[in-house]
């Protein structure tokens, strides 16, 4: 596994359990853990950004990623190569999190860790609607 990916898994389980003993009222971000967890990297691979999976309807999402959501379907929707909802997966938020960081203008500049469940470090295969958006997945 990635050392990045695993370094992020553990910050999210140690943020998790900090949100649970300390923050009761405002239950941040982490009151659940996310199903997934991934890393994006720029071509170079020295630039990354993290991204877990959640809903993305809230997101403020990148054109260049928009534009291709369109070409698949709705946002928050399935689709016909995959049932899981475009906008909620974690590689696509690590992907909007690298374009917003770096301007990068095309997806095949992306790279991608391996995805991997928080809780339980299990690995999983990307879904058919990244696989279609992005080419190095």
């Amino acid at each position: 596994m990635d050392n990045n990916i695993r370094k992020y898994c553990e910050h999210i389980m140690k943020t998790h359990k900090k949100t649970l003993k300390y923050d009761q009222k405002n239950k941040a971000w982490y009151w659940d853990y996310p199903n997934v967890a991934s890393i994006c990297y720029n071509s170079s691979k020295k630039i990354h950004r993290p991204g877990f999976s959640h809903y993305g309807m809230n997101t403020k999402w990148e054109p260049i990623l928009m534009k291709e959501f369109n070409k698949l379907g709705f946002l928050g929707k399935g689709t016909k190569y995959d049932k899981n909802p475009i906008g909620n997966c974690a590689e696509q938020h690590s992907a909007n999190n690298i374009i917003r960081a770096c301007n990068i203008k095309k997806l095949n500049h992306l790279y991608f860790s391996e995805s991997v469940r928080p809780r339980t470090k299990e690995i999983y295969a990307p879904c058919n609607n990244c696989k279609h958006l992005f080419p190095n997945i």
